[in-house]
């Protein structure tokens, strides 16, 4: 599956920012998991590969957004 992602890198991260947290936040209010691990995201993003996925989430943690617990995420209460 190919990405609509936009090609500018500021645009890509805020692309990101927003894809993640819509899954992160409709798993948990879908009653279907609190923490969520960078598979589960990727699988529910619908893309095969993001290489940088990894990277988006740790921007996620770094602005406050979500909370890392191991490997896996949980959004910021």
């Amino acid at each position: 599956m190919t990405s609509s992602a936009p090609k500018s890198e500021q645009l890509r991260v805020l692309y990101w920012r927003s894809e993640i947290l819509q899954v992160v936040y409709w798993l948990h209010g879908e009653g279907l998991g609190d923490l969520v691990d960078i598979e589960l995201i990727r699988t529910y993003l619908g893309v095969d590969t993001l290489e940088n996925l990894s990277t988006y989430l740790e921007l996620l943690v770094a602005d406050g957004s979500l909370v890392r617990d191991g490997a896996r995420y949980d959004r910021q209460r």
